[in-house]
């Protein structure tokens, strides 16, 4: 089970209910609630398991300039979360996750999300695993994400379905090597 970090300092730390440490924390943002910090740190310290999901790298938000994916491969790292870094119980931090957040739906198709969001997904694959850099810069690595490609055969298909006042638009890929 899990929850965004920010609820354990609503109802935890600093309020009515204490969040069991089994409950993973997915830690997206640097806040602050009644004045008390959301310190990574702190929180691993405290026995909790987290995610990576630092808002600055990792948020694609239709509409609306949040973030930047385009500094993953020269910025990010996992131990690097917004709000500060952990540097001791590493072995808590789980990973990173990458977060397509549709605040103005219309503003992209899926088709648009998927060719925009392609080489930031493979920088944080590269990143997360942490192995060495292949080039040196986001821009190199994007051209060497597009020359390798897609996965091996890899078919995708596009279904549209029109309601009264919206309208769905479906991509579904599979690969097969």
């Amino acid at each position: 089970m899990w929850t965004w970090d920010d609820v354990r300092h609503h109802v935890g730390t600093y309020g009515v209910l204490n969040i069991d440490t089994s409950i993973i924390l997915d830690f997206w943002a640097s806040l602050s609630w009644l004045g008390h910090p959301i310190v990574p740190q702190r929180t691993v310290d405290a026995g909790y398991q987290v995610m990576n999901s630092n808002e600055r790298y990792t948020y694609y938000v239709l509409g609306k300039k949040y973030g930047d994916v385009t500094k993953i491969y020269d910025n990010y790292e996992l131990s690097n979360f917004s709000g500060g870094n952990v540097t001791s119980n590493q072995t808590k931090i789980l990973g990173g996750k990458f977060h397509v957040w549709c605040d103005v739906p219309n503003a992209e198709t899926e088709s648009q999300i998927a060719s925009n969001i392609f080489v930031p997904l493979r920088a944080l694959a590269q990143k997360t695993w942490n192995s060495p850099k292949l080039v040196s810069s986001y821009e190199s690595f994007g051209i060497l994400a597009e020359e390798i490609g897609r996965a091996p055969v890899l078919t995708c298909s596009s279904n549209q379905t029109d309601f009264p006042n919206h309208t769905i638009q479906s991509i579904s890929c599979t690969s097969r090597l």
